[in-house]
């Protein structure tokens, strides 16, 4: 039997002996290789030091708004008319104004997105496709964010179908069902390093082959090869595509078939080249066969008039890739797809790399440039910048701000202004300094569990934000040029 003396003396030992080195300990830890070691200190224990999280009681209510209507409206979607279905008429759908924060723009230049209002105006009066390509990071994946922008959009000024998708893609899209036939590959210019010895990579930044990549000037002859995609109707349904692939060095004959048949053949050759074919509707096949695979870029599911909205997500993707991208061919496939607004998403990918404000500062420079090079190879193109959203860094038992976000923020806006864009605060949107651990902890949830990205329900609610604010200055535009 344990002498109780001795247990307590032991006891007392061993607090002593942990408030020594709580004492000696230094209070912002010891670095050990890239790992930090903290040890509590005596207020700790006594008197935890939370860090103060933000309000969501005004974000729930608005999420479940935002959930009853896009319950109720994609009950009723149907293939939208190829006529545009006028001006808008709601102000805001499902979503409180108290949520909404407003666009930025350089001092005086209020009116930088008149020309992409007026394109929209002009779609009442004339058959015609407007183009809004969405680039981000794996905030955006599977058409998070970015499909609340595309319906709400449809619904007010015409347009169906999902837009520019790749043949092969790494997650699961809400936005449209394919399915694949042959030894089909991704290759992308973001991510992993890219083994392709060319940098024609189209506006998705990836493309699609079912041959390996020929890494020499001289084509030897394979064997003959058949790969298809077949895309059934989805959500957004759709009634054309445009099929766009190139750098082939041998032809490739291309078929697209319907649930009624042929719908039209075609060859693909070296060049890039879009191949267009009616779908009505119902599932719409593409089939490729011959002795090589061309780079196919994207497949434009869409329908003959009114506003289409493209995801493309780019996961660990910092935006700064348009650089090193053939630009011929980038204008080229912009052209074609009448692109008037380029929604750019980034910033949260750098920070657990940047170190200073010099390095923030650094990356806002290469950022600007992504943009200089957007505008010159679509001068008619409107540019919105998203910055990046609350992302949280574990320190000791809780989770914080990353200690550099709001300087990348502020390094993207200043980009934003001198390339003559707009700005959206998302961060500031959610709430601000440390509002991720608010969205995490909401119930429902509006972020996931890794305190970085949103859940389904958060990422349809900032989603209706960004469009409030989008929609909150086409008003203004309206009220100025009556």
């Amino acid at each position: 039997m344990m002498n109780p003396g001795r247990v307590t003396l032991f006891v007392l030992s061993v607090i002593a002996l942990l408030g020594v080195i709580a004492w000696l300990f230094p209070s912002d830890g010891v670095k050990v290789g890239s790992i930090s070691l903290h040890f509590p200190g005596v207020m700790d224990v006594i008197r935890p030091n939370r860090p103060e999280y933000k309000d969501v009681t005004a974000f729930q209510e608005a999420a479940e708004k935002v959930e009853k209507v896009v319950e109720e409206v994609e009950e009723e979607l149907v293939l939208a008319e190829d006529t545009a279905t006028g001006a808008f008429t709601i102000r805001f759908r499902g979503i409180d104004e108290l949520t909404t924060r407003h666009l930025e723009f350089p001092e005086g230049r209020t009116q930088l997105l008149y020309p992409f209002f007026r394109k929209l105006d002009s779609l009442a009066l004339v058959r015609r496709q407007i183009r809004i390509l969405h680039y981000g990071d794996s905030q955006i994946e599977g058409d998070r964010i970015t499909h609340l922008l595309r319906r709400n959009l449809q619904s007010q000024f015409g347009g169906s179908g999902p837009g520019l998708v790749p043949v092969v893609d790494l997650y699961n899209s809400r936005a449209v069902e394919r399915s694949l036939e042959g030894d089909w590959q991704r290759h992308a210019l973001f991510g992993r390093r890219s083994d392709v010895p060319h940098n024609g990579f189209g506006a998705m930044a990836s493309f699609s082959r079912y041959a390996p990549i020929v890494h020499d000037s001289v084509f030897v002859d394979s064997l003959w090869q058949s790969a298809s995609v077949t895309f059934s109707e989805t959500r957004y349904p759709f009634n054309q595509l445009r099929v766009f692939a190139g750098n082939t060095h041998s032809p490739v004959a291309i078929t697209i078939t319907g649930d009624d048949g042929l719908l039209r053949r075609d060859t693909i050759f070296e060049n890039m080249k879009s191949v267009y074919a009616y779908t009505g509707t119902g599932n719409v096949t593409i089939t490729f066969s011959g002795y090589d695979s061309p780079d196919v870029y994207g497949v434009d599911l869409s329908s003959g008039g009114g506003v289409m909205v493209d995801n493309i997500a780019m996961r660990g993707s910092s935006g700064t890739i348009f650089n090193r991208m053939n630009r011929e061919q980038l204008r080229q496939m912009y052209n074609e797809l009448n692109v008037e607004l380029f929604i750019l998403q980034f910033g949260g990918n750098p920070l657990p790399y940047l170190e200073d404000e010099e390095q923030c500062i650094r990356y806002g420079q290469w950022f600007y440039n992504q943009l200089l090079t957007l505008k010159r190879l679509r001068p008619s193109a409107c540019i919105i910048v998203i910055g990046p959203s609350d992302k949280s860094i574990k320190e000791r038992e809780y989770y914080v701000t990353y200690p550099l976000l709001e300087s990348v923020r502020d390094a993207l806006k200043d980009a934003t202004f001198r390339a003559g864009g707009v700005f959206w605060d998302m961060y500031e949107a959610m709430g601000g300094y440390n509002s991720m651990p608010a969205w995490v902890e909401a119930d429902p949830p509006l972020a996931s569990p890794d305190y970085i990205h949103f859940s389904p329900r958060g990422a349809r609610l900032i989603g209706n934000m960004f469009y409030n604010a989008l929609i909150w200055e086409y008003q203004q535009y309206k009220q100025n040029t009556r």
